[in-house]
């Protein structure tokens, strides 16, 4: 990890420090700082490498998802379970070999998705709001950003999912989305920039990740959300570096 030398030698850097980017590096740990500061987030439980013991999940459909991999690696349709049997299998698949790492266990929340782009220290701006759109798949074992829908193309997550920024959504939503994608940020000492992942089910938001260090590429989810406030790639950047040298001053 670069940061952990560059503060050794007391550089200034972009982005959240190495102990909240090591955090939020492991989604267990994420989920317990999220409870803790009373930021909603779907019901889970984590399956530790080593004896599958599947007591304790009643939840269906669930999400099966690797402890300590990040974008999308690890996630298939089959990672949408229905059952037990699914559940050990892919609880198996996780804490064997190919990962090596616990699985988390989670409530599917089957709604909307949002990308939500936040910059900011002491005061902070919320970006205009980002929406995944599923809407072209009847099955709901598709309906989710996998591995294939970011790294595959010409796969059918990869043509078929599209953003949608701004969504049509109404004031007081948005406003929900927007106030738990912030406490979020908060609580997993996002620093500068971040982007917060969120589903919506009976018009209750739900914190899914927290992403320290998003994406900040031409066609990344928080780019596309800073161009829809009118901030150009260039500009975007360097507001990203002054908010980081406001803070160092």
């Amino acid at each position: 990890m670069i940061p952990p030398p560059l503060d050794k030698l007391g550089f200034i850097y972009t982005g959240s420090d190495a102990f909240h980017l090591e955090l939020t590096q492991d989604k267990a740990k994420t989920k317990e700082v999220l409870i803790k500061n009373g930021v909603s987030t779907p019901v889970s439980k984590v399956y530790a490498k080593g004896g599958v013991i599947l007591n304790g999940w009643n939840i269906f459909p669930a999400f099966v998802k690797p402890v300590y991999e990040h974008s999308s690696y690890g996630i298939t349709t089959e990672s949408i379970i229905d059952n037990l049997e699914q559940l050990k299998k892919q609880v198996e698949r996780i804490t064997g070999r190919t990962y090596s790492c616990g699985a988390l266990v989670e409530d599917f929340i089957d709604g909307p998705e949002y990308n939500v782009a936040i910059w900011g220290n002491n005061s902070y701006e919320v970006l205009p709001i980002s929406a995944i759109d599923y809407s072209v798949f009847k099955d709901y074992h598709d309906r989710l950003c996998n591995y294939d829908a970011k790294w595959v193309p010409g796969s059918k997550h990869y043509q078929n999912i599209n953003p949608v920024c701004p969504p049509n959504i109404d004031s007081e939503l948005k406003k929900a989305i927007e106030t738990e994608a912030l406490k979020a940020y908060k609580a997993l000492g996002c620093r500068d920039y971040g982007r917060i992942d969120i589903r919506v089910r009976n018009r209750i938001p739900y914190v899914l990740d927290v992403n320290t260090n998003p994406d900040v590429s031409v066609e990344g989810g928080f780019m596309r959300s800073a161009r829809t406030a009118d901030y150009h790639y260039g500009a975007t950047i360097l507001k990203i570096c002054e908010i980081a040298l406001e803070r160092a001053v």
